[in-house]
């Protein structure tokens, strides 16, 4: 993800990771966090990990943005201009995304 940010962000294609509700904290040394604050703790740790320029957008704690864009944990979408989703994956998929 981070290659195609490098690639098409000098054409003015914006790019956001969402943070939502994980779906195995534990599998990476993490518990589900309980507040916003925890989970904006979250987000600045992946930040931090992953030294990425994509900025992140966080969910809130009743998810409404997972739940508005179908509910799936590593979900991948394409927005138009207009704000239109052109492209819409449950699981990422870099190389097509590439392709789109």
């Amino acid at each position: 993800m981070e290659t195609i940010e490098r690639d098409y962000s000098s054409r003015g294609v914006q790019f956001f990771y969402i943070y939502k509700a994980l779906a195995h904290p534990e599998n990476s040394g993490y518990i589900q966090p309980f507040t916003l604050d925890e989970r904006l703790m979250h987000v600045k740790e992946a930040d931090r990990t992953l030294g990425s320029r994509i900025p992140w957008i966080c969910d809130s704690m009743q998810n409404e943005i997972k739940h508005a864009l179908g509910d799936a944990p590593n979900s991948e979408f394409v927005l138009d201009p207009e704000g239109r989703v052109v492209r819409k994956r449950s699981w990422s998929n870099p190389a097509q995304l590439r392709k789109d």
